[in-house]
């Protein structure tokens, strides 16, 4: 019998039953009584049967008994390796691989191998957009993928919490008495001593002038250790994991980062935040909401200064994942923590980069004023279209927001296209600082737009905060001494 001559579509049709019941055997018997296989003749069955033998896919096992005409009764068994789920990829077409995908085969592959090595074998096949989102949709609902993204979710947390557990700003515990450790009249050390000691005596800014004087650290392994690990440059974590969620559709991939994985990060960061002594802590403030709206290229995956300061203060309306109209009381939160405790984010900023006396202290201070106040003025923008957006209704409500040179667009993550709106709304940012006026609907230009910080217009709505902050105070709160 040529074992061959079976058309491709009765062959996924039979297969396609053996999917629906992986998890146990079926004989020919249970073939040919499938509702699927009803069209397909016995002896086009027998065929695909063995067709699947010769591929490797299933197995064969006789039973104890016989049947009428005195043969024993045949058992096929799909093989759960990764081998044949490789060889059911090559395979299947359009027509089940949405089913093979969703399937508890599939599940069972994810589970016993891993959620990457499945992956791996799609790869190529991920490249088309089609066939992602089906991909996404199946491959992230499957509870071997949530239970392995949930692991390493905590994998994760319980690295951080490690990491910079609470045992290392013990001077008790460590043995390490880190004033003793301070050499006078030298300057090599700057920032250490800011992370080491100014850390221990207070929870203010360190004071920037007195930083020209503080002196370096004597070589110790312990002190080394304990450098390495604390102050503002949160250190990134590599997590392959995460970094593959980037290669799904990107509508599914953030349902599994907040579903799974966004809610360990959190919990870890409240538990750092209890020490006084890490990082400031609106800085975990600022993280728990960029974790939510911009996960792939928050921390732990990189240092948050990269989001912060590569592009001054632009993080608060860049990279964002909308999924309905809760999640801007995220955008809002993350913009206002950056507003309210601005002098804190410069000073650990100020920590690696010092100015080097009071005027080129007041030059930066202007500086960063002025980047706030574009930035702000351009969220300010982007707030009163995203609320036309989701006021109207405008398309499905899940979006990718995200900076275009002087525009900025938003994705409808549900067609992957841009959105489809009126062209009466504005996306155009503006270069300078403005004010609006009349409820947004008109602007002037910021009066002193290096010397007060603007407030975002939602504050007042949500935070009860229209206040502007001077420069004169930004510098009362880089330096409470003076």
């Amino acid at each position: 019998m040529n074992i061959n001559n079976i058309s491709s579509e009765d062959l996924q049709d039979i297969l396609a039953v053996f999917l629906r019941n992986s998890d146990r055997s079926l004989k020919y018997d249970d073939l040919s009584k499938s509702k699927i296989l009803s069209k397909i003749s016995n002896s086009s069955i027998h065929r695909g049967v063995q067709n699947l033998q010769r591929r490797g896919i299933i197995s064969v096992s006789n039973s104890r008994g016989k049947s009428k005409g005195g043969e024993r009764v045949k058992n096929f068994h799909l093989i759960k390796r990764r081998v044949v789920f490789k060889e059911i990829v090559k395979i299947v077409g359009d027509k089940i691989f949405e089913e093979l995908l969703a399937s508890d085969y599939t599940n069972c592959i994810i589970k016993k191998y891993g959620f990457i090595s499945v992956f791996n074998i799609l790869k190529e096949k991920m490249k088309g957009a089609n066939f992602n989102r089906m991909a996404s949709r199946s491959l992230l609902k499957q509870q071997a993928t949530i239970e392995e993204y949930r692991d390493k979710a905590k994998c994760i947390s319980n690295y951080l919490l490690k990491y910079f557990g609470p045992e290392l700003f013990d001077i008790q515990k460590s043995g390490v008495n880190i004033k003793e450790k301070i050499r006078p009249n030298s300057r090599d050390y700057a920032e250490i001593y800011g992370l080491l000691v100014d850390r221990f005596e207070t929870t203010v800014p360190l004071n920037l002038e007195d930083r020209n004087e503080i002196s370096s650290l004597l070589i110790d392994d312990k002190v080394e250790h304990i450098k390495s690990k604390i102050g503002y440059k949160l250190r990134p974590l590599s997590s392959e994991h995460i970094e593959l969620l980037t290669e799904f559709d990107k509508l599914e991939a953030v349902r599994l980062y907040r579903k799974v994985i966004y809610g360990e990060i959190r919990e870890s960061f409240k538990e750092l935040s209890k020490i006084p002594l890490l990082v400031p802590q609106c800085l975990y403030l600022f993280m728990e909401c960029d974790n939510y709206l911009s996960p792939f290229t928050s921390y732990p995956v990189q240092s948050p200064e990269i989001p912060l300061f590569s592009r001054p203060f632009q993080r608060i309306y860049d990279d964002v994942y909308l999924l309905g109209p809760s999640d801007l009381k995220f955008l809002a939160r993350r913009a206002f923590v950056i507003y309210k405790n601005f002098a804190s984010f410069l000073s650990d900023f100020f920590r690696y980069s010092a100015p080097k006396d009071t005027k080129a202290l007041r030059r930066e201070l202007m500086e960063f004023i002025y980047l706030w106040n574009v930035s702000s003025t351009n969220f300010d923008l982007v707030w009163l279209y995203l609320n036309n957006v989701y006021g109207e209704k405008i398309g499905s409500g899940n979006f990718y927001l995200q900076s275009d040179g002087m525009r900025f667009k938003l994705t409808d993550l549900n067609n992957n296209k841009p959105l489809a709106d009126e062209e009466r709304f504005i996306k155009t940012f503006s270069p300078k600082p403005m004010l609006f006026e009349r409820r947004y609907e008109a602007r002037r230009s910021m009066d002193r737009p290096f010397t007060q910080l603007r407030p975002c217009l939602c504050f007042k709505d949500l935070f009860g905060w229209s206040d502007t902050i001077s420069i004169k105070q930004i510098r009362l709160d880089l330096n409470p001494s003076r």
